[in-house]
């Protein structure tokens, strides 16, 4: 039905798990630092953010800081 392509992208590809083996990787990226800084950006919230959590973890365990609420 969708031709000669897909048959060869069916016989390539595994159904289920992916397969390392057949990943190829390019010489070269290009990159647009813009879209890369963004990108960067979007996801050092989540590092900041255990960061800022340990510390008061840390604070806690040095009782610098009262503990307000216990969850574990």
């Amino acid at each position: 039905m969708y031709g000669k392509d897909f048959d060869d992208y069916m016989n390539v590809t595994p159904r289920f798990f992916p397969s390392f083996r057949s990943f190829k990787e390019p010489e070269k990226y290009t990159v647009r630092p813009r879209a890369f800084r963004k990108g960067l950006f979007d996801v050092l919230w989540f590092v900041w953010l255990v960061g800022i959590l340990e510390l008061i973890e840390a604070f806690h365990e040095y009782e610098v800081l009262p503990v307000l609420l216990r969850l574990y």
